[in-house]
């Protein structure tokens, strides 16, 4: 029955990350980074020949090696959130009914008007997301960057991709950018323009717009809609010149009725910008060249020049458009097999165009589909994705819920197996588009066997209760996430929730009066019982208080966080002056040995470091090894090593790979047998029976004399008690060492707090589960997953991390190594890294389950003195293997569960606030962070069950064996 319980949790964890997968591919807008620039040798040939090979080494630039550059100097005035209305004076509003950011840049009205041929307004269209990071690079690069540029550079928000910046230093140019979002500035005073000479072209124009309340970063019409204002004498931008029509968004010659200005793609301007100025255009550009803009005052007159010159430059764009696409596809990235039939259909009309404008017509809708391909893979919402994948994240998170409150598992494993095979292969058959049908039918499938189940066993509705008030308030913190301010203070919120709780649950504890006689040894023992579980929850609970109160110390500072003082606790080592390594050392090595010494300690305080097994050997010397080893690093980090012998600098990486080693190892051996307890060789013993029983049965006691002679006495075992949870706190000590030396020498102290706020936690358990339960079983019902939960995120914070991406331990991923030729190995010590206290509290959950029977076992004074037989600690857990089974599940899935409601109401907050300001700079990445620790914990909470059943069986066994030896 156990195995049906963990399919059965697998079965809830795999629903769970698909449905988190379903909306992530919906809400983010990815793509993949091509490290390849253009050079003046490309592009070479026509639309449609052999793609050549990526190249990233540039090649000497000769000015106007694409084509002759049609100005010498460019100024681009950039505003921030420069919204289309602003600039366009609309004559029919008086001064009375205009709004106040209405018919205000009289400037822009004045140059149109007077200059028409030489200036032009432009319907100026963004890319979601309309975020200032993400426009500026599309305004270099020409790309349509999303959220995720996935690159090599991910840990930088530095520009890596070619972009016209880079172009114009290469080729010996300059370019001046002035960017002012203040209101008062909004265009340069009239004499910018009338100073400007012919080989000067000026542009001003806003990175996006805003929405009536001032936000910006989604889709809408008015977020997505700046103003393009070019002028320069030299342009000829006469009436007559116009463009072939294109549909879509951005498309040029579209004309809007009610404001007569051309619309523009964002991007159109980078390729324009390129040629204009004689350089190549960016390789990752996807713009189509604004062919009005090209044409100047000595060309307009011969009408042949200029088509000539409009043909050469959109034959340039459409070859630039189409090597990357190559190239993107070559570097791993796919698109619809729609779009590049579609694609390669134009190809050919381009090859077979019989005249210029047709030719001209066949370039135009090429870069319009490839754009539209582009658009549709990386730069739009997917809402029915979303809605279909947050659905099935709040089905599952019912199901779990119907399954918790059923009174005991129904036979539901292999319903549950074959809807989540079904799923999952789905989900690995399908592509992006097939997404929505998939999450649609697993919904449905979902909701269905919700109600089948619901119906076949006994649903328990639960009491309101002290932990329903705690639940509640758990709950109203996930919603809480829908602020932004609550988010940007998640850390010191998370600080307060845990010291509540525990001081909540430390109250329940003092109150609770269990429904039992006072026992058999009388008022006096009863009354000192429950007053020193009194005194331990309250001291449990002051040890988390003063540890939440530290941890601000350990906190990172975010951007928004105006507040915060950073610390030097966050550099690594190596970036620390010498002077100041000697102390961090010191401090860091009496952290590390603090983390060694408490586990051995207390295997040693529960007898399971007795005797000479191997299990035995470890618990002794593991720690203690891994900690040598960490400190040893860290020494190696703080020595000036450049200065002394570079030869030394190859040993850096050494005492990590033994730590990886040793811990690998060590937790491999005790998982084959996890005996942490010592039999005392047994000593042979004759009894003697009493004088009257030989006058009544003579024959009787001369049977049982014969018997007793060949009886030995009842074993003496120490560390039976605790048998259980001693090898999951020793694999958890040899995990600590490895998460010191990926948190680094500054987090290692406030590692000691977590384990602290475990520890304290875990006596608080068990004071409360002792104070109320009424039998035995109360014992082993499990309870404490919800401050688990509010510890795991607490020590996300405490461990110096953010949910922002800047915030990442990049230097995480080179412990122990120089470089990498993968990327998943660095990504997964990164990953450890982040997310430290959802690994150890996720493996160390069963301890929830085994500390009310091993905490009183060892410190008597907090059992509950009614009950007779608690002495014998977690050997009472063999009593009833079916409720320790139960209660393992039923915490497990209490505490994933509360860790899913918490990314639901993340996914809530990301779909809702999608257009909001600050969406992109923090409702993504906090719901990224919130679906990755969700898959950490996941992994986290099924290795540690699993641990369990395996030391529990072999425990069971052993015991088993040792009965029949002395029965």
């Amino acid at each position: 029955m156990e195995m049906a319980r963990i399919v059965v949790l697998a079965c809830v964890m795999q629903l769970l990350l698909i449905s988190t997968m379903m909306f992530m591919q919906g809400f983010l807008l990815t793509r993949h980074v091509v490290n390849a620039t253009s050079t003046c040798s490309v592009p070479e040939g026509e639309l449609g020949d052999p793609i050549p090979p990526m190249g990233q080494t540039k090649t000497p630039c000769v000015p106007g090696c694409w084509q002759s550059a049609s100005f010498k100097k460019a100024i681009l005035l950039v505003v921030d959130a420069l919204r289309f209305d602003f600039m366009w004076y609309n004559e029919s509003l008086g001064a009375d009914k205009a709004p106040p950011y209405h018919n205000r840049m009289v400037q822009v009205h004045k140059l149109l008007s007077k200059h028409p041929e030489n200036s032009r307004l432009y319907r100026f269209v963004a890319h979601a997301p309309t975020t200032t990071q993400q426009r500026l690079k599309g305004l270099t690069t020409g790309s349509l960057p999303t959220f995720i540029d996935a690159g090599l550079n991910f840990a930088s928000e530095e520009i890596t991709e070619d972009n016209l910046i880079d172009q114009l230093l290469h080729c010996g140019r300059n370019l001046t950018v002035l960017g002012d979002d203040t209101w008062g500035s909004l265009f340069p005073r009239s004499h910018v323009a009338s100073q400007l000479k012919e080989d000067t072209v000026l542009f001003v124009l806003g990175d996006h717009g805003m929405t009536r309340t001032g936000d910006h970063g989604g889709d809408s019409d008015d977020e997505v809609t700046a103003g393009l204002l070019a002028y320069s004498p030299e342009l000829a931008l006469r009436p007559t010149l116009k463009t072939f029509p294109s549909s879509g968004t951005g498309s040029q010659g579209k004309e809007d009725n009610d404001q007569r200005a051309t619309v523009v793609a964002q991007v159109d301007l980078v390729p324009t910008l390129a040629l204009l100025l004689g350089v190549p255009i960016p390789h990752a550009n996807l713009g189509l060249v604004m062919e009005d803009l090209l044409v100047m005052q000595h060309g307009a007159k011969e009408p042949d020049g200029a088509l000539q010159t409009r043909l050469q430059a959109l034959a340039l764009n459409a070859r630039q458009v189409d090597i990357y696409l190559g190239h993107y596809q070559h570097s791993g990235g796919n698109f619809p097999p729609k779009f590049l039939e579609r694609l390669e259909t134009l190809r050919e009309e381009v090859r077979q165009a019989p005249d210029t404008a047709k030719k001209l017509r066949a370039y135009h809708a090429f870069l319009m589909e490839a754009r539209e391909m582009c658009e549709e893979v990386w730069a739009r919402f997917d809402l029915p994705q979303m809605m279909s994948g947050l659905s099935l994240a709040v089905l599952v998170l019912v199901l779990a819920m119907v399954l918790l409150l059923q009174k005991e598992l129904r036979p539901v494993g292999v319903s549950m197996v074959v809807l989540t095979v079904l799923v999952t292969v789905a989900a690995a058959a399908a592509g992006s588009t097939q997404f929505i049908g998939l999450g649609l039918a697993a919904t449905v499938g979902v909701a269905i066997f919700v109600l089948h189940v619901s119906r076949a066993g006994h649903v328990h509705i639960p009491h309101f209760s002290f932990g329903t008030v705690m639940w509640c308030g758990v709950a109203l913190l996930g919603l809480a996430g829908l602020s932004n301010s609550f988010v940007v203070s998640e850390d010191r919120i998370w600080a307060f929730a845990l010291a509540s709780a525990v001081c909540l649950e430390a109250l329940h504890t003092s109150l609770a009066t269990p429904g039992l006689s006072k026992g058999s040894n009388g008022d006096d023992v009863w009354k000192q019982a429950k007053r020193t579980q009194r005194h331990v929850s309250v001291c449990a609970a002051a040890v988390v208080v003063v540890a939440a109160r530290c941890s601000s110390a350990f906190w990172k500072c975010r951007e928004e966080q105006n507040w915060c003082q950073p610390n030097h606790l966050h550099t690594v080592m190596p970036g620390l002056p010498q002077d100041a390594r000697g102390p961090r050392l010191l401090w860091a090595a009496a952290a590390a040995l603090v983390l060694a010494w408490a586990p051995c300690k207390w295997l040693a305080h529960c007898g399971n470091a007795n005797g000479s097994h191997l299990s035995v050997q470890i618990a002794r010397v593991g720690p203690w090894l891994c900690s040598a080893l960490t400190i040893g690093f860290w020494a190696l980090q703080a020595a000036p090593l450049e200065r002394l012998d570079t030869a030394l600098l190859a040993y850096v990486v050494l005492p990590p790979r033994f730590l990886f080693a040793v811990v690998a190892v060590s937790i491999t051996l005790i998982l084959m047998t996890p005996h942490l307890v010592y039999q005392v060789p047994p000593t042979a013993t004759t009894t003697t029976t009493t004088s009257q029983l030989e006058v009544m049965v003579p024959q009787l006691v001369r049977a049982l004399q014969e018997q007793q002679e060949h009886r030995r006495r009842p074993p003496v075992v120490y560390g039976l008690a605790t048998a259980v949870s001693a090898p999951c706190v020793l694999v958890a000590a040899l995990i600590v060492p490895l998460l010191s030396v990926l948190a680094g020498d500054g987090a290692t102290p406030a590692l000691v707090l977590l384990v602290v706020c475990q520890a304290a936690a875990l006596l608080l358990t068990a004071a409360a589960t002792a104070s109320s339960a009424t039998s035995k079983n109360d014992l082993i019902r499990g309870r404490g997953a919800l401050v688990w939960f509010i510890i795991s995120i607490y020590g996300f914070y405490l461990m110096g991390h953010q949910p922002t991406l800047p915030s990442l331990h990049w230097t995480s991923a080179f412990v122990g190594f120089r470089e990498h030729s993968t990327t998943i190995l660095p990504a997964i010590m990164i990953a450890i890294n982040t997310y430290s206290s959802h690994i150890l509290v996720g493996l160390t959950l069963p301890l929830v389950i085994l500390a009310p029977l091993a905490l009183p076992a060892i410190f008597p004074s907090i059992k509950n003195t009614s009950m007779e037989g608690l002495g014998r600690g977690e050997l009472l857990l063999l009593d009833n293997v079916e409720a320790t089974h139960s209660a393992l599940w039923r915490t497990s899935l209490s505490y994933i569960s509360l860790h899913a409601f918490k990314v639901i109401c993340t996914m809530v907050a990301a779909l809702v606030l999608r257009r909001h300001l600050m969406v992109w700079k923090i409702f993504a990445p906090h719901v990224i962070f919130e679906a990755a620790g969700l898959v950490v914990t996941c992994v986290s909470v099924l290795a540690g069950n699993l641990i369990f059943l395996c030391v529990f069986k072999k425990v069971d066994r052993w015991t088993e064996e040792l009965s029949r030896k002395h029965s």
